[in-house]
């Protein structure tokens, strides 16, 4: 079992209780497989709709659905808690005023 895999079980786990009334889950075609969709069926109910990219298409192409993972992340991209460059900037900021 991939490392996507355990962490999304781990994440869907979870939802339950938060999302009662969800049904669908849509998802990166790196959480594809049987055994994936199978464990939602049964811990939750829902389905999992993998979306992946057609790998005989060449150049751009607008994938049905596949934009919403890209607006997602890259709206989750601009947030500064989540920025990934922040963390490699170099010393600490506190760091900074002890010359």
């Amino acid at each position: 079992m991939s490392r996507n895999v355990k962490m999304a079980r781990r994440l869907l786990s979870g939802l339950k209780p938060l999302v009662p009334r969800l049904e669908k889950i849509c998802a990166d075609g790196a959480y594809g497989g049987e055994p994936l969709a199978e464990w939602c069926r049964d811990e939750g109910g829902r389905e999992l709709e993998v979306v992946g990219r057609d790998r005989e298409a060449s150049g751009f192409r607008v994938e049905q659905k596949r934009w919403i993972f890209e607006r997602t992340f890259g709206r989750l991209g601009m947030s500064r808690r989540l920025a990934k460059e922040l963390q490699a900037r170099g010393p600490d900021r506190r760091d900074a005023h002890r010359g």
